[in-house]
C-alpha cells in the first residue's frame, strides 16, 4: 500500500469513529457502558493510548535498525492488562481532555506517516509485544482499530436506540 493510500485509510477509519460518536451527549459518553467494562470515553482514551504507542514504535523502527525497547507489552489475553492500565490511567480525565488528546495524537500520527519514506514503511522490527512488524503494518493496525471500535459503538447505539 502506498503512503497516499495509507493516509486515506487512516482518515477513513477516523471518520468512521467520529461518525459513531456524533450526536452522543456527554452523559452518554461518560456514564453509559458500551460493554461490561468501558464507556465511550474509556474507548476513546484506549484508542489514543494505542495510537500513541503505535506511533512511537513505528518511529523507532523507521529510524533505527533493530531497535531495543526497554519495556514490554504482553499480548496475552488480547493485551488486556496493558489496555486496563491505560484506561485506568485516563479514567479520571475529563471528556474534554480525552477528546483533545484523541485529536492531538491523531495529528501527530498523521504527521509521522507523512514524513515516512517508502523505504521506512517497509522496515521491519520487533515490537514491545515481541511480534515482528513492518512500519506499514503498525500503521494499518491503527485504522483497523478505529473501525473496530466504531462498529462496536454503533452496535451499542443501535441496541440502546441512541
Amino acid at each position: 500500500m502506498t503512503k497516499v493510500e495509507l493516509l486515506h485509510r487512516i482518515e477513513e477509519g477516523r471518520k468512521k469513529l467520529n461518525q459513531a460518536i456524533e450526536g452522543l451527549t456527554p452523559k452518554e459518553m461518560i456514564q453509559e457502558r458500551v460493554n461490561q467494562e468501558w464507556t465511550v470515553k474509556d474507548i476513546l482514551g484506549h484508542i489514543t493510548s494505542w495510537e500513541e504507542e503505535d506511533r512511537k514504535v513505528a518511529e523507532r523502527i523507521a529510524r533505527e535498525e533493530n531497535p531495543k525497547f526497554d519495556y514490554g507489552i504482553s499480548p496475552e489475553n488480547d493485551w488486556r492488562e496493558w489496555n486496563r492500565e491505560q484506561v485506568e490511567k485516563k479514567r479520571g480525565y475529563s471528556l474534554k481532555r480525552i477528546l483533545k488528546e484523541l485529536e492531538g495524537e491523531h495529528k501527530k500520527f498523521m504527521e509521522m506517516v507523512r514524513r515516512l519514506t517508502e523505504e521506512q514503511l517497509a522496515r521491519n522490527g520487533i515490537c514491545p509485544w515481541q511480534m515482528e512488524s513492518t512500519v506499514e503494518e503498525l500503521i494499518r493496525v491503527t485504522y483497523v482499530h478505529d473501525e473496530e471500535h466504531a462498529e462496536k459503538i454503533l452496535e451499542w447505539r443501535k441496541r440502546n436506540r441512541l
